[in-house]
């Protein structure tokens, strides 16, 4: 089948895109600059503090564009099609054939080749990028406010590097903490399946008394560690904290992974939600973690985590 079709201009994908964000409360605050590249990409929403970024869209604009958006700090996640409305009978029929769904697959497995190509590159750079670093002193002003010490971690500049590794300890990507507290992580490296660690390789995989702290943070699993002494790891978001809890269960069958959990008062405050605590308990039941400790504090401005109380 062969017809003219007369795709949308980027200023009505556009201007569909926002009215969904909208009617999702997912619209955008500050700053915001509206790409289709079938890349994912992070803005600011309504309660994030300075710097921070906890929303993310991805548009797919060959062909009939789709994406989605996410509220990550909830893992609100909403598909988007471009309304059927705006096409016409015959180019609606188009977009329902054989033809085009194919063609259309074919397009994303190739996008979907070209990331994978992506996260290969960024991640011989990131290895690359730590082994060059130097290790950092303890004097730098994130460690200093936070009150640990780097364990394992890089200095690049003014900022730190904290190196994740996958589960068998080979270092795939990395996160820079800036003086402020901002983090980012490497661009177009993998996240799924990283964390950082300290003093997991001690554990014997046979002993049945092994205890394995598992957390949100850099900082706050730092600080866990210098208080117990267990080997303690950070999964940096908590909606990774029952993805890296299997992989610890796979590798250490017999030890006690415990999960130290954020609190995250002011966000049930807003939203009737505490995502660090309700991933950590998704965690127990799934059967990957024996229990959970949770900071509990009078004043949520008072902080969210275990380093904070």
């Amino acid at each position: 089948m062969t017809i003219k079709l007369p795709y949308p201009s980027d200023f009505e994908i556009e201007r569909s895109f926002m009215d969904f964000l909208r009617d999702h409360n997912l619209y955008p605050t500050g700053h915001f600059s509206f790409v289709m590249d079938s890349n994912i990409h992070r803005y600011s929403l309504d309660g994030d503090k300075h710097g921070a970024k906890s929303g993310a869209y991805c548009i797919y604009p060959e062909f009939w564009p789709t994406g989605w958006a996410e509220d990550w700090r909830i893992r609100d996640h909403v598909k988007w099609t471009y309304p059927r409305d705006n096409f016409n009978d015959e180019q609606r029929t188009f977009f329902d054939s054989d033809s085009f769904k194919k063609q259309r697959e074919e397009s994303i497995q190739k996008k979907d080749e070209e990331r994978k190509k992506k996260q290969t590159y960024a991640t011989d750079k990131a290895r690359i990028k730590i082994d060059a670093l130097h290790e950092a002193d303890s004097d730098h002003p994130y460690l200093l406010k936070k009150h640990i010490y780097p364990y394992g971690v890089k200095i690049d500049g003014n900022m730190l590097a904290v190196p994740l590794r996958n589960i068998d300890g080979i270092v795939q990507s990395l996160q820079w903490i800036y003086p402020d507290g901002h983090k980012k992580m490497f661009t177009d490296a993998p996240s799924a399946g990283l964390f950082w660690s300290v003093a997991l390789d001690t554990v014997d995989p046979k002993n049945t008394d092994a205890v394995i702290l598992l957390g949100e943070g850099y900082a706050t699993m730092a600080k866990c560690y210098e208080l117990t002494g267990y080997p303690s790891v950070a999964a940096l978001s908590c909606y990774q904290l029952k993805n890296i809890a299997r992989l610890l269960k796979q590798k250490f069958p017999l030890a006690r992974i415990i999960i130290a959990a954020d609190n995250d008062k002011g966000t049930e405050l807003k939203r009737d939600f505490n995502p660090g605590v309700k991933c950590a308990r998704d965690t127990c039941n799934a059967g990957l973690a024996v229990d959970l400790i949770i900071p509990n504090f009078l004043n949520p401005d008072d902080g969210t985590d275990w380093d904070d109380f």
